[in-house]
């Protein structure tokens, strides 16, 4: 769930960001994620578990709040600490 969650923000800062080296950044964590996400996802599958798709209830918070940086104050360099906590998380996970 989490890297669905993960997944789902870094396509919500794509949208918004206008600079390019962080559009980089973002893109590449994106498919580094995209690529974690389809490995786990062959592994429960392989254990005979169904994982949900869907995401939780914080992906649609997390989008929400980057539309509403994007408004006021822009997306851009700003949301690279959110990246890198969003990261440890996951890794506390592994």
């Amino acid at each position: 769930t989490q890297l669905v969650d993960s997944l789902e923000g870094y396509q919500a800062a794509l949208e918004e960001l206008k600079d390019a080296k962080v559009s980089e950044l973002v893109s590449g964590m994106g498919t580094m994620r995209s690529s974690h996400h389809r490995q786990l996802d062959r592994c429960l599958h392989a254990m005979g578990e169904q994982p949900d798709e869907s995401g939780s209830f914080m992906s649609n918070v997390h989008r929400t709040i980057i539309k509403i940086r994007s408004v006021f104050t822009g997306v851009d360099e700003n949301i690279i600490p959110g990246l890198i906590d969003g990261e440890s998380r996951i890794l506390e996970q592994y």
